[in-house]
């Protein structure tokens, strides 16, 4: 795999350069809006506080002078105390602008205070959409041919966990068009990852060992595949096979194959 350059995106160095002047001056926006709404929810904040506040002060003195002339509750005391318990929060549930939009109605809201704002808040306005399409394949391209050096590293390969060697091998198959589905746990003789492709599923066991496999995993992952009805298996160990064991899969009438270290390197690079 060559290294992705930025030609292949019809990009250039300056184009790289303009798409960051975009970005910051995007970002700068996004700052000025946050400002904005922080400003404006203390507003509505104030104003309910000193709303509820006012009616309930209200409330309670009419109640206190109503108590002592009559003994009792005067009209205005209830609705006093209902206007600063009732209004006062839906106020604040009204024109509030939460974090994060995700009602139709608090959409609607974001929409309208920003449609107010005295400079523009369309990502459009700031970054090129097609400059930033074509930076984003550009990214991923290059994302993808960082991930196929380091996992062309027998380092890579060596370096990781028996479950994350397990996932490692399912994703380099993933790449290779097969679906696979890692199944749970991985004890002796079990099928770590089913491969489906082509209507066919393929077991696939995977050791991370020290030691070269021996003969007995092999005959232990045949009988699976016989027996449940797998189309094929493939065996995938760190360190290699014995003599014994590659013997016991060339004498297999089920149809196995058997990976290394160096297929797995070899496999990557397709």
């Amino acid at each position: 795999m060559n290294k992705p350059q930025l030609s292949d995106f019809e990009l250039t160095q300056s184009d790289l350069t303009k798409y960051e002047s975009q970005k910051n001056s995007y970002n700068a926006m996004l700052n000025k809006v946050n400002d904005a709404k922080r400003k404006w929810n203390t507003v509505i904040i104030i104003l309910c506080v000193s709303l509820f506040l006012c009616f309930f002060i209200t409330g309670c003195v009419f109640w206190w002078k109503a108590n002592n002339e009559s003994g009792g509750y005067s009209a205005i005391t209830i609705v006093l105390l209902l206007l600063s318990f009732i209004v006062c929060p839906l106020l604040g549930y009204l024109f509030y602008l939460g974090e994060w939009a995700t009602s139709k109605f608090e959409k609607w809201k974001e929409r309208i205070f920003l449609n107010g704002l005295s400079f523009s808040a369309d990502k459009n306005h700031y970054i090129d959409s097609n400059l930033e399409a074509k930076i984003e394949q550009f990214n991923r391209a290059i994302a993808l041919y960082e991930d196929y050096l380091e996992k062309s590293k027998k380092d890579f390969w060596i370096n990781l966990n028996p479950y994350e060697f397990e996932r490692e091998v399912a994703r380099l198959f993933e790449k290779l068009g097969f679906k696979t589905r890692n199944t749970k746990g991985s004890g002796d003789g079990g099928v770590d990852i089913v491969l489906e492709g082509n209507g066919k599923k393929i077991a696939v066991q995977c050791k991370h060992h020290a030691a070269p496999v021996g003969p007995n995993y092999i005959r232990e992952l045949i009988g699976l595949t016989a027996s449940q009805g797998y189309f094929a298996c493939i065996f995938v160990s760190l360190n290699g096979y014995t003599k014994t064991a590659e013997n016991e899969a060339k004498q297999s009438k089920v149809a196995i194959k058997l990976l290394s270290l160096n297929d797995l390197i070899k496999l990557n690079e397709r």
